[in-house]
């Protein structure tokens, strides 16, 4: 049925709007579940909220808990994993098309802050050759420029890299 929305003015221009689908409860938790199912804009300062209730709600929830289970399952990511493992693989994506515009005699120096190898999947998009710099060994202090020498992954050992990699591709 089509809901009534009586507005009520209060001072100092604000206003509530109530719902009324028809059915009148005794209280509240009469309603039993709700779930505001969608939240649009229909004009400038208006908004249009779509709400379930009861049995409806609960159908909505187990539906969309099946959903975020099957999610978590394709992604091989627990349920609040999910988003994380989304944008893990669309900037995977970003850098293979990066990649494949490369020429295929380019050669990759990479860095991280982590073990070398990590990047090295880079090489398979389009058989490029890799250099990977990194970090093997944790735990030594100091100021930023003399670990990133002690790791080989300073601006020297940078330039190295991109110079053997390119060499390796001959």
């Amino acid at each position: 049925s089509r809901a009534r929305n009586p507005e009520h003015a209060h001072g100092g221009g604000c206003f509530s709007r109530e719902l009324c689908g028809g059915t009148h409860l005794r209280s509240t938790g009469g309603v039993g579940a709700f779930v505001i199912a969608a939240d649009s804009s229909i004009g400038a300062g208006l908004r249009r909220i779509e709400a379930l209730t009861g049995p409806e709600a609960e159908r909505y929830l187990e539906e969309r808990l099946d959903l975020v289970e099957a999610l978590a399952q394709r992604f091989k990511a627990p349920p609040d994993g999910i988003a994380g493992r989304i944008d893990a693989l669309e900037e995977q994506l970003a850098d293979e098309r990066r990649l494949a515009r490369l020429s295929p005699r380019a050669g990759l120096a990479t860095v991280i802050d982590g073990h070398p190898s990590a990047l090295s999947w880079l090489g398979s998009v389009a058989g490029h050759a890799v250099v990977g710099l990194g970090t093997e060994t944790f735990g030594q202090s100091g100021d930023i420029d003399s670990l990133y020498a002690a790791h080989g992954i300073d601006r020297a050992a940078i330039i190295d890299a991109a110079a053997r990699a390119c060499l390796e591709r001959r």
